[in-house]
């Protein structure tokens, strides 16, 4: 994930991208323990169902976003790199 994001931002802007990654990270460290224990008490397979949920959620917005965003830098980002050589 570092990689595909470090394509998003520009040398200037790299540290704030990865500072607000890290803060992002931590916080839901925290957060979801106290959410999947909540979960837990609506029955023991909730949590585990609703983390599947995110994570279906989550590919299918990388699915929709990804070559806009990211793909078609990565990939003129591989062709200028080859073409320098």
């Amino acid at each position: 994930i570092s990689s595909a994001c470090a394509n998003l931002a520009t040398g200037d802007e790299l540290g704030g991208l990865f500072g607000t990654l890290d803060a992002v990270e931590n916080c839901t460290g925290i957060v979801g323990p106290l959410i999947g224990g909540q979960l837990a008490r609506l029955g023991q397979a909730v949590p585990l169902g609703v983390v599947v949920a995110c994570y279906g959620a989550n590919f299918a917005i990388i699915a929709a976003f990804y070559g806009r965003h990211v793909g078609n830098k990565g990939l003129a980002h591989a062709s200028s790199a080859k073409k320098s050589q």
